[in-house]
């Protein structure tokens, strides 16, 4: 339901200074803060004339919950402030307090304010981690749902690292020298030797793709945790996980961490940090830094020729055989014993397409094509010093081809778009003439004849 401009979006709106008190509670944790008068500091023992009163000051301090660390004051004061004024951006519907994660409630924050007997709840939902989130205040009378956005919901419901200074890797991306990541898509092992990283694992002869590789490395040296949680490892997914990564730094660094369940209402996974036994928060855009698939590992650019190095493509496929062959400047073709003009646009799709093919995915686990061979279609590059790149096409699934490449270990997949291109027919590749313009039709009145003539002249200023 779309909120009009006389609807009131405020949620809340208690000064900063009333609050005394306020407790968080997430799907996964809880924790309680209390405002406490600072002692006040003794008088100078040289003073002779009683000084007025000093005005009281304040500090936060954790009453439950929390990591058994000291709280972050400035922390605080940032959720302390946003409560006055708190404001929504839109309104939704009371009567889907389930589907907006309300009944019950996942998030709940309670405020207790000097100049008010009864303590405020706000009640808070957000079933889509990447959506919008929802708010009641359910000590109020009124039942108005509120909508905002995730940042604001945050700012009454924040993660750890805003209150407290959490664990983190604490390296330089240099300063890794191996990873190993354990995932469901495949293990990869990452090698640096001599200052350059190298994939052992998945064993491909393919070259690395090092920006790829530098990309993981930096999210690992930069991780700290966003969050933490109040439950057990078990709980998090994290006694029986497939998916890990260990890195070192030198000899006597290594660090790991496993992860394991999705957080409620957050985008993020469970993660623990190396062996101890507390549950931290990785946000996915962290995750996926890291986990990336082992195909993205490797450049997919399959031939290492530019389109002046090719002199010859040879075509073996479902209407024979038959080549391209440069002859100076010009492309012939040779087909059905003939040799015949190429069309140039064509030959140009052509080579334009083989130096720039790259792959869609790599098969790792698979050692040849699969199926009947005499089907596959094949494509030869030779280059001017003679060397030949094969491409061998085997049969067509829902999305492209399976292919290999003379040089390379591991079997690929090209888009049918890519694959149809360096497949065309010999009728496609032939140059064919322009018809010369039909003769004006004789059985033509004179009239018309004459017409056309004294015409001529007129259309040609045109």
């Amino acid at each position: 339901m779309q909120a009009t401009k006389w609807v009131k979006k405020e949620v809340v709106n208690i000064a900063k200074d009333d609050i005394v008190a306020i407790t968080i509670k997430t799907p996964d944790k809880q924790l309680a803060l209390e405002r406490h008068e600072k002692p006040a500091a003794a008088p100078p023992a040289d003073s002779s004339a009683a000084a007025p009163p000093a005005a009281p000051e304040y500090e936060w301090r954790l009453t439950s919950g929390g990591l058994g660390t000291a709280i972050k004051q400035a922390g605080v004061d940032n959720v302390l402030r946003a409560f006055g004024p708190f404001m929504a951006s839109d309104i939704a519907d009371p009567a889907k307090k389930d589907e907006y994660g309300l009944q019950p409630p996942g998030f709940v924050c309670t405020v207790k304010s000097a100049k008010q007997e009864t303590p405020i709840v706000i009640e808070g939902g957000r079933p889509d981690p990447k959506g919008n989130a929802y708010l009641r205040v359910a000590s109020e009378k009124d039942d108005v749902v509120y909508s905002l956005p995730a940042v604001s919901f945050e700012r009454l419901f924040p993660k750890g690292n805003v209150l407290f200074d959490l664990p983190g890797v604490g390296l330089t991306a240099d300063a890794i020298d191996r990873m190993e990541l354990v995932q469901p898509d495949g293990n990869i092992t990452l090698i640096k030797k001599d200052g350059a990283w190298h994939v052992e694992e998945p064993a491909a002869r393919l070259t690395a793709q090092t920006s790829t590789i530098e990309s993981i490395a930096r999210a690992l040296a930069a991780w700290r945790a966003a969050d933490y949680a109040d439950i057990p490892l078990h709980e998090a997914g994290l006694e029986s996980s497939d998916r890990r990564v260990t890195f070192t730094a030198g000899p006597s660094t290594l660090h790991t961490l496993t992860f394991g369940g999705a957080v409620p209402g957050i985008d993020a996974l469970y993660v623990r940090f190396d062996q101890g036994d507390k549950v931290y928060v990785m946000m996915r855009s962290d995750y996926d830094a890291i986990f990336v698939q082992p195909k993205n590992l490797f450049e997919l650019a399959l031939l290492d020729v530019m389109e002046d190095d090719i002199k010859a493509v040879r075509f073996d496929g479902k209407e024979g055989k038959y080549a391209l062959e440069r002859e100076g400047a010009e492309w012939k073709l040779l087909a059905d014993g003939a040799r015949d003009d190429a069309d140039d646009e064509v030959v140009a799709n052509v080579l334009s397409s083989l130096s720039m093919l790259q792959a869609d995915n790599i098969f790792f686990h698979k050692a040849a094509l699969e199926g009947d061979s005499k089907q596959f279609q094949r494509v030869t590059v030779v280059t001017h010093d003679n060397t030949e790149h094969v491409l061998t096409f085997g049969l067509k699934d829902d999305s492209g081809y399976p292919l290999t490449v003379s040089g390379k270990s591991a079997v690929f997949h090209v888009a049918s778009a890519e694959a149809n291109t360096l497949l065309p027919s010999p009728g496609y590749l032939r140059h064919h003439p322009e018809e010369a313009p039909q003769a004006a039709d004789e059985s033509a009145g004179s009239e018309s004849t004459e017409s056309q003539n004294s015409a001529a002249p007129d259309a040609l200023l045109q």
